[in-house]
């Protein structure tokens, strides 16, 4: 990869590429981009050591989340629980194997490696050092940040126990009580800004930057992972540089973003179809059998009188879906036919990438009805293939909204003026 010369102090916008000068931020300010509105930096809310100990807190309330069961049911003097591990291992068996591994790794895995990994830099860096391993560690949170979903699983949970609560006994357990506190914890300590924690990395390596003018604004680019800013020739031709911070590869433009975002969306869009004529959930209880596709589902609550669970299934499994498959429609054929505002486009790729993890609400319901109903002679739940084209969807909108690059529509429209 070449190298090029860096820019310490600016920033550049990652919806359109507009470089701006650095300046520190108070805890309650926000910079915001004057041209596109996307947020560039936020300030720090609170300190390393604060950072640390919510950090323990929220370690300490995982293991509670994931030990004790979040619901027991009755039925007949029989109980049956279930904690979130149960539920994924109920998913498991049969054909829900395939979205069982999604559905383990949103709701316990991924969630569980940021904290792990925050609590290993943080441990340093409350010392005024900069851990081993600091760029990986950065990189795994970086990457993990999107696919970490305990607020889904939450609700997940609060739609199981209404949906059971119609025909069975139903006591929240201590486990949901954990995640009601664990939710909120989570987005602090994720979405805190890492900035403060590059300058031990610097000093720990003996890396100097040096302001400089800065170049053409067209040769500029910065580094997805540390936001430093480069500039060379390679910002302008497509290829590869190294950041002179961290090591990573930088580049103007995500490689090959409309093909790839193309192929996601085609492959959701066919999926979708067996997802919604498949069932999701088979049931038998006290001698009755059923099975429910996702809309029979949502008619279900519908038809029992819970109308906001049944509002709720719906805008997570048909009209978040499908609003992503128009808005990213939208932003491709937005390339070859530019109309509208760039500034909408960049703010409707936001909102596809801020509500595309909430659809997978119904695969964790499933889960969770699933590992709770397990009575044997007298009642059984099992999931079905539906929720695996299901959960196969949603993870495929998601990597095409993280495919595309918004600063495409603003760089065309630039050279055309």
């Amino acid at each position: 990869m070449m190298s090029a010369v860096s820019y310490p102090n600016m920033m550049m916008c990652a919806g359109c590429d507009q470089p701006y000068a650095r300046r520190p931020l108070s805890s309650t300010e926000s910079a915001r981009c004057r041209r596109c509105g996307s947020t560039l930096e936020h300030g720090h809310h609170f300190s390393i050591s604060t950072w640390l100990a919510l950090t323990l807190t929220a370690a300490i309330l995982m293991v509670f989340a994931n030990v004790f069961p979040v619901a027991v049911i009755s039925l007949g003097g029989l109980e049956s629980e279930a904690t979130v591990w149960q539920a994924v291992v109920a998913l498991a068996a049969g054909p829900g194997a395939p979205v069982a591994v999604a559905a383990g790794m949103i709701a316990i895995g991924v969630p569980a490696l940021q904290v792990l990994t925050l609590l290993w830099i943080l441990s340093f860096a409350v010392a005024g050092r900069s851990c081993p391993c600091f760029v990986p560690a950065l990189r795994v949170l970086r990457a993990s940040k999107p696919w970490g979903m305990i607020e889904v699983c939450l609700l997940a949970i609060l739609v199981a126990l209404v949906k059971l609560s119609g025909f069975l006994h139903v006591v929240a357990g201590i486990g949901i009580a954990a995640i009601v506190v664990l939710a909120p914890l989570m987005a602090v300590i994720t979405n805190r800004n890492a900035g403060d924690l590059w300058p031990l990395h610097e000093a720990h390596n003996g890396l100097r930057f040096q302001a400089a003018r800065v170049g053409r604004p067209d040769h500029l680019m910065a580094c997805d992972l540390c936001g430093l800013v480069h500039e060379g020739a390679a910002a302008k031709g497509g290829a590869a540089i190294a950041c002179a911070r961290c090591g990573s590869e930088v580049r103007a433009r995500k490689p090959d973003s409309i093909a790839r975002t193309w192929a996601l969306l085609l492959a959701a869009l066919v999926l979708y179809i067996p997802a919604n004529l498949l069932p999701v959930m088979h049931t038998r209880l006290l001698g009755s059998e059923a099975e429910s596709t996702i809309l029979e589902g949502v008619e279900e609550f519908w038809r029992s009188g819970s109308w906001d669970i049944a509002v709720l299934i719906f805008t997570a499994s048909v009209a978040v879906p499908c609003t992503k498959f128009l808005a990213i429609t939208l932003l491709l054929l937005d390339q070859k036919f530019p109309i509208g505002s760039r500034v909408g486009k960049t703010r409707l790729l936001k909102l596809v990438e801020h509500i595309g993890y909430w659809s997978m609400l119904d695969v964790l319901v499933v889960a969770l009805v699933t590992a709770l109903i397990q009575f044997r002679a007298i009642g059984i739940a099992e999931p079905r293939s539906g929720i695996v084209f299901f959960g196969a969807v949603v993870v495929l909108t998601m990597l095409a909204a993280m495919s595309f690059d918004s600063r495409l529509a603003w760089k065309q429209r630039v050279s055309r003026g």
